[in-house]
Protein backbone atom coordinates (compact mmCIF):
# COMPACT_ATOMS: atom_id res chain seq x y z
CA UNK A 1 0.00 0.00 0.00
CA UNK A 2 2.95 2.39 0.86
CA UNK A 3 4.83 1.96 -2.39
CA UNK A 4 1.66 2.48 -4.73
CA UNK A 5 1.06 5.76 -2.04
CA UNK A 6 4.69 6.95 -3.09
CA UNK A 7 4.64 5.39 -6.63
CA UNK A 8 1.52 7.74 -6.60
CA UNK A 9 2.59 10.60 -5.59
CA UNK A 10 6.14 9.96 -7.56
CA UNK A 11 3.96 10.74 -10.74
CA UNK A 12 2.26 13.37 -9.68
CA UNK A 13 5.60 15.58 -8.86
CA UNK A 14 6.45 14.32 -12.39
CA UNK A 15 3.93 15.47 -14.29
CA UNK A 16 3.13 18.68 -12.34
CA UNK A 17 7.25 19.78 -12.44
CA UNK A 18 7.20 19.21 -16.35
CA UNK A 19 4.34 21.37 -17.12
CA UNK A 20 6.29 23.77 -15.09
CA UNK A 21 9.52 23.78 -16.59
CA UNK A 22 7.08 23.25 -20.31
CA UNK A 23 5.46 26.40 -19.22
CA UNK A 24 8.71 28.06 -18.48
CA UNK A 25 10.28 27.04 -21.18
CA UNK A 26 7.47 28.06 -23.93
CA UNK A 27 7.12 31.35 -21.88
CA UNK A 28 10.05 32.96 -23.69
CA UNK A 29 9.02 31.92 -27.09
CA UNK A 30 11.40 30.66 -30.04
CA UNK A 31 13.81 33.49 -31.39
CA UNK A 32 15.69 32.77 -34.61
CA UNK A 33 17.48 36.04 -35.60
CA UNK A 34 16.79 36.94 -38.99
CA UNK A 35 19.25 35.36 -41.28
CA UNK A 36 22.28 37.67 -41.89
CA UNK A 37 23.87 38.20 -45.39
CA UNK A 38 27.63 39.43 -45.14
CA UNK A 39 28.98 40.65 -48.53
CA UNK A 40 32.23 38.51 -49.19
CA UNK A 41 35.44 39.83 -50.61
CA UNK A 42 35.54 38.12 -53.87
CA UNK A 43 32.04 38.61 -54.42
CA UNK A 44 28.73 36.60 -52.72
CA UNK A 45 27.20 36.41 -49.96
CA UNK A 46 28.25 34.25 -46.41
CA UNK A 47 24.72 33.35 -44.83
CA UNK A 48 24.12 33.46 -41.05
CA UNK A 49 21.56 31.84 -38.98
CA UNK A 50 21.99 32.67 -35.56
CA UNK A 51 19.32 30.03 -32.79
CA UNK A 52 18.50 32.16 -29.86
CA UNK A 53 16.05 29.80 -27.98
CA UNK A 54 17.45 29.95 -24.08
CA UNK A 55 18.13 28.03 -22.36
CA UNK A 56 19.17 25.36 -24.29
CA UNK A 57 18.21 25.69 -28.05
CA UNK A 58 15.53 23.39 -28.16
CA UNK A 59 13.33 22.71 -31.08
CA UNK A 60 9.54 22.04 -31.03
CA UNK A 61 7.59 22.88 -33.84
CA UNK A 62 7.36 26.50 -34.10
CA UNK A 63 11.41 26.37 -33.96
CA UNK A 64 11.78 23.87 -36.56
CA UNK A 65 9.66 26.04 -38.73
CA UNK A 66 11.56 29.25 -38.65
CA UNK A 67 14.93 27.18 -39.01
CA UNK A 68 12.82 25.93 -42.58
CA UNK A 69 11.93 29.78 -43.35
CA UNK A 70 14.92 30.88 -42.67
CA UNK A 71 16.10 27.65 -45.07
CA UNK A 72 13.73 29.54 -47.49
CA UNK A 73 15.16 32.63 -47.08
CA UNK A 74 18.87 31.05 -47.82
CA UNK A 75 17.98 28.82 -50.88
CA UNK A 76 16.07 31.88 -52.29
CA UNK A 77 18.95 34.23 -52.36
CA UNK A 78 21.17 32.89 -55.64
CA UNK A 79 25.02 34.55 -54.51
CA UNK A 80 25.44 32.84 -51.30
CA UNK A 81 28.58 31.32 -50.73
CA UNK A 82 28.12 29.99 -47.54
CA UNK A 83 26.35 29.32 -44.78
CA UNK A 84 27.08 29.39 -41.14
CA UNK A 85 25.26 28.09 -38.01
CA UNK A 86 25.58 29.45 -34.89
CA UNK A 87 24.24 29.75 -31.87
CA UNK A 88 23.51 32.73 -29.46
CA UNK A 89 22.91 30.67 -25.93
CA UNK A 90 25.68 30.74 -23.81
CA UNK A 91 27.59 27.18 -22.95
CA UNK A 92 24.78 25.22 -25.95
CA UNK A 93 25.15 25.07 -29.63
CA UNK A 94 21.71 23.06 -29.63
CA UNK A 95 20.07 20.31 -26.69
CA UNK A 96 17.72 19.11 -29.31
CA UNK A 97 14.30 18.21 -28.95
CA UNK A 98 12.08 19.97 -26.29
CA UNK A 99 11.29 17.03 -23.84
CA UNK A 100 8.12 18.87 -22.37
CA UNK A 101 6.93 20.75 -25.69
CA UNK A 102 6.91 16.31 -26.66
CA UNK A 103 5.36 15.32 -23.34
CA UNK A 104 1.40 16.35 -24.51
CA UNK A 105 1.80 15.44 -28.29
CA UNK A 106 -0.06 12.49 -29.43
CA UNK A 107 1.64 10.17 -32.15
CA UNK A 108 0.27 11.68 -35.00
CA UNK A 109 1.86 15.24 -33.53
CA UNK A 110 5.14 13.35 -32.84
CA UNK A 111 5.56 12.21 -36.82
CA UNK A 112 4.95 15.71 -38.31
CA UNK A 113 7.52 17.37 -36.01
CA UNK A 114 9.79 14.45 -36.46
CA UNK A 115 9.01 14.95 -40.68
CA UNK A 116 9.70 18.68 -40.10
CA UNK A 117 13.21 18.53 -38.67
CA UNK A 118 14.38 15.49 -40.86
CA UNK A 119 13.13 17.75 -43.84
CA UNK A 120 15.05 20.80 -42.60
CA UNK A 121 18.47 18.89 -41.71
CA UNK A 122 18.10 17.15 -44.87
CA UNK A 123 17.87 20.81 -46.71
CA UNK A 124 21.24 22.16 -44.68
CA UNK A 125 22.86 18.89 -45.80
CA UNK A 126 21.91 18.72 -49.69
CA UNK A 127 23.10 22.75 -49.67
CA UNK A 128 25.04 23.37 -52.73
CA UNK A 129 27.33 25.31 -50.68
CA UNK A 130 29.80 24.76 -47.61
CA UNK A 131 27.74 24.84 -44.64
CA UNK A 132 29.48 25.21 -41.11
CA UNK A 133 28.07 24.66 -37.62
CA UNK A 134 29.99 26.83 -35.23
CA UNK A 135 29.58 25.03 -32.09
CA UNK A 136 30.33 26.71 -28.85
CA UNK A 137 29.03 24.64 -26.29
CA UNK A 138 26.99 21.11 -25.96
CA UNK A 139 25.18 19.47 -29.37
CA UNK A 140 22.89 17.04 -27.86
CA UNK A 141 20.39 14.93 -29.79
CA UNK A 142 19.18 16.64 -32.55
CA UNK A 143 21.62 20.08 -32.06
CA UNK A 144 24.07 17.17 -33.07
CA UNK A 145 22.30 15.78 -35.98
CA UNK A 146 22.43 19.19 -36.92
CA UNK A 147 25.75 20.03 -36.31
CA UNK A 148 26.36 16.95 -38.36
CA UNK A 149 24.28 17.92 -41.59
CA UNK A 150 26.67 20.73 -41.88
CA UNK A 151 30.08 20.33 -43.79
CA UNK A 152 32.24 21.47 -41.39
CA UNK A 153 31.93 21.69 -37.82
CA UNK A 154 34.23 24.25 -35.37
CA UNK A 155 34.20 23.98 -32.29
Amino acid sequence: MTLVLVRRAFVACRSHACDMLQHRLMSAGPKLAPVAFTALDGGGQLAKITMNYPPANLFDSSSLQALGAAMDAVEATSDVRGLVLQSDVRGFFSAGFSLPALYNVDRAGFERLWVTGKHVFRRIYALPVPSIAAIDGHALGLGCVMAMACQRRFM
